[in-house]
């Protein structure tokens, strides 16, 4: 037996209540009514009674189909935290339990129930879509994302491929014939191996996609490293003056005191006057002490 598509039935959303419910004080809570309607002609209405954590279905009116509707039972709502806003409300199945945002009443009649109670389905997984229409949802996902975004290359990839297998699809032969009818004449177009030869698409290479991405990992070989400007450093005045990474210039230390780093090595040490990084320029080692006095 085929399953029900879930775009023939009533949905009844929890979020047409709103974030706001009546108060555990409230013990009469509010009324209210939900419409159903297709092609601007009612088709269904609810009435229903809403409390803190419960709604009662008082009256289902059916004006197109002939269902055997119940009404006059009670559906719980169960509240979650949300770290935004206010927090979210959700229905509790009658028959399951299963939480739920969206509970269904389908043509056959019966109670508002959950997709799974009702074993609904989707008419989407029913239909497959063609090559140009796959092609115009890509595109227009494709439009509407940014560079930055995760998914902006995956989905490139994706629309080319499927821009070559749409490309690939087409048939050309009718076309190829009437520009033959039109240039050469009736004759020339009839002719099977003037129709077999290869026109002039084929001596074209086929459109290349997007460069293939990186593989992951730090690469094996290096690249040669190219400065395409170079870099301009003022002529240093005293012994005191060191290159800061920040202002990338050389500058005058401030306060600069002799240092030794763990390698051994001496060194000034102080800051940068006009960013105030620390900077560090290294010192001459004393020659050791046999080779003192040699040149």
């Amino acid at each position: 037996m085929p399953k029900e598509w879930v775009e023939s039935c009533l949905i009844f959303d929890v979020l047409c209540f709103g974030y706001h419910l009546p108060s555990a004080d409230d013990y009469r809570g509010r009324y209210g009514r939900i419409d159903w309607s297709w092609h601007e002609q009612q088709i269904a209405a609810v009435s229903y009674r809403l409390v803190s954590d419960a709604v009662y279905i008082e009256r289902v009116d059916d004006h197109t189909w002939d269902r055997q509707t119940p009404f006059g039972y009670w559906i719980r709502l169960e509240r979650t935290p949300s770290r935004v806003g206010p927090a979210k409300v959700w229905f509790r199945c009658p028959s399951c339990g299963r939480r739920a945002r969206k509970l269904y009443l389908p043509p056959a009649g019966g109670r508002f129930l959950c997709r799974t109670c009702h074993d609904l389905t989707y008419a989407s997984r029913f239909h497959h879509p063609t090559l140009g229409e796959r092609y115009h949802k890509l595109e227009a996902e494709f439009q509407a994302m940014k560079p930055s975004s995760r998914k902006w290359y995956p989905t490139l990839v994706k629309l080319n491929r499927t821009l070559r297998q749409l490309s690939d699809s087409i048939d050309m032969s009718d076309y190829r014939r009437e520009l033959l009818a039109d240039v050469y004449g009736n004759e020339v177009a009839a002719d099977p191996s003037v129709q077999s030869a290869p026109g002039p698409e084929a001596d074209k290479k086929p459109p290349c996609g997007p460069t293939p991405p990186r593989p992951r990992g730090r690469p094996r070989s290096k690249r040669p490293y190219r400065r395409t400007t170079p870099l301009a450093l003022s002529t240093p005045q005293t012994s005191t003056t060191a290159y800061c990474p920040k202002c990338r210039d050389r500058r005058e230390m401030v306060d600069p005191y002799p240092v030794t780093f763990a390698n051994g090595r001496r060194a000034l040490q102080g800051h940068c006057p006009v960013c105030g990084t620390k900077m560090a320029r290294i010192v001459k080692q004393d020659p050791p002490p046999g080779k003192v006095g040699e040149s």
